[in-house]
């Protein structure tokens, strides 16, 4: 194995994944761009604000939604926030949200 160094420390790769496993958690804060209706009466007002964590290595605003292995964490991070819409819904698409990385 290969030592990491990390300024004057070095450690193990799995060391340094165990030290710095929040690396691994990217968060959102997602803004609705307009008012979201559904005929079930789920309302949602324009400017609704929603964090999301999804705890994968690689995800950003532009893949956030396009990503298949991020979309059920995704689900159940909206589903936390009150969010109960079909896996189908068109809401979980990047068109509805601004999205910022936090």
């Amino acid at each position: 194995m290969v030592d990491v160094k990390i300024g004057e420390e070095e450690m193990s790769p799995m060391l340094f994944y165990q030290h710095h496993n929040y690396l691994i958690m990217a968060q959102f804060q997602l803004t609705a761009k307009s008012d979201i209706n559904r005929c079930n009466g789920f309302h949602m007002d324009r400017g609704t604000t929603i964090n999301v964590n999804i705890h994968m290595a690689g995800i950003t605003p532009y893949n956030l939604f396009n990503n298949a292995r991020c979309k059920d964490a995704l689900i159940q991070q909206f589903r936390l926030n009150g969010i109960d819409l079909p896996y189908t819904d068109a809401v979980f698409s990047r068109g509805y949200w601004d999205i910022k990385m936090r």
